[in-house]
């Protein structure tokens, strides 16, 4: 009976030691993705997005002391000794940030962000492997075990941080041709192309086009846009929203469009949030461009439009679009928000290679 019980207790401590990494590591990444200014968080079916808008300025906050909370964690368990006593009431208020947390995405924004799942739910695992342990010595590490755990514990917390801030230096977010035969389709030998997947409720696809409004007034006609249509299922005007781009395109306003859905009306960190994208509100947005509601209720509503909106969501799909925005600059791909220089130099190069 000792022995099965010093098995349990082992095996116990291992699973005690992996969910610190797991909440590391999960903790560092969503970090990273947010201070990489949304980079993959906008994503088709996904929470992330909402989460993060509705965290505010406190959105890097909340990751950065997960990330505290899990290498104190990680200590703990290093140290041993008398400080191991402070483990099961450290546990017990990361369960309880956790359930919070849990609580707010379920019943106040109603989205749930991937990441922040594996966050939130270690710190409920570590307190029941806390309270399992609570009344037993802690099992001797082996002769390499603080090592290897403190190694572990140390790139599965810095080495997202690493790996984000590579990813967003100047120049390096910049993807390889790529060979989609998708993208390859859509160009034209005497414009640069580039290919948008974008939901119109998406604050990120609205910073971004502000973005490329600035940098594209030089070239005129010389670049194009296309635009794919993915509205996400969480963005309850998005649908109305794709549909009303379709038929603007269908009359030869879309750009027209396109560019009012994006228009910020208020100033401020957060404006692209705060647009009125609501069906009446788009209604209006219609007519005062001199176009004819009948043909605006025909069209949204008829089943061409339906299928050029499955069509686009396909075409997200064959070129492994995960989050939003996704475009392809000429032949070269972007996830997420990216600096201005970055798309700058872009673009130039995207002109320079038309024939």
């Amino acid at each position: 009976m000792t022995e099965v019980a010093s098995v349990g207790q082992r095996a116990r401590e291992l699973a005690l030691r992996l969910i610190v990494l797991v909440g590391l590591a999960s903790s560092a990444l969503l970090l990273a993705g947010y201070l990489a200014g949304g980079t993959a968080l906008c994503s088709e079916g996904g929470g992330c997005d909402e989460v993060r808008r509705w965290a505010g300025r406190f959105a890097v906050g909340i990751p950065a002391a997960g990330l505290a909370f899990y290498a104190g964690i990680a200590l703990l368990l290093l140290v041993g000794g008398r400080a191991r006593r402070w483990l099961l009431p450290a546990s017990l208020v990361g369960a309880l940030v956790a359930v919070g947390l849990f609580g707010l995405q379920a019943f106040v924004i109603g989205a749930f962000c991937r990441t922040c799942l594996f966050a939130d739910g270690a710190g409920l695992a570590l307190l029941a492997l806390a309270l399992a342990q609570r009344s037993l010595p802690a099992p001797p590490w082996s002769a390499a075990g603080p090592v290897l755990f403190g190694a572990s514990a140390l790139l599965c917390a810095v080495g997202p941080l690493v790996a984000g801030a590579g990813a967003n230096a100047p120049g390096a977010a910049e993807i390889a041709l790529t060979q989609a035969p998708e993208i390859l389709a859509l160009e034209r030998p005497d414009v640069a192309t580039i290919v948008e997947y974008l939901d119109y409720e998406c604050p990120y696809c609205c910073r971004l086009a502000h973005v490329l409004d600035e940098i594209l007034a030089p070239y005129a006609a010389r670049v194009r846009i296309v635009r794919k249509n993915v509205p996400m299922q969480f963005h309850a005007n998005a649908e109305h929203l794709s549909r009303l781009a379709c038929c603007a395109e269908e009359v030869g306003r879309g750009e027209a469009i396109a560019a009012a859905l994006m228009a910020v009306r208020t100033g401020g960190e957060n404006a692209c949030d705060q647009r009125d994208l609501s069906p009446a509100a788009s209604v209006r947005l219609w007519t005062e461009h001199g176009l004819d509601l009948a043909t605006l209720t025909e069209c949204v509503t008829a089943p061409r439009t339906s299928d050029r909106i499955a069509a686009d969501q396909a075409h997200a799909r064959a070129v492994g679009v995960h989050g939003l925005p996704t475009y392809f600059i000429g032949r070269e791909r972007f996830e997420g928000l990216e600096d201005a220089s970055v798309l700058r130099a872009s673009v130039a190069r995207a002109v320079a290679r038309l024939r």
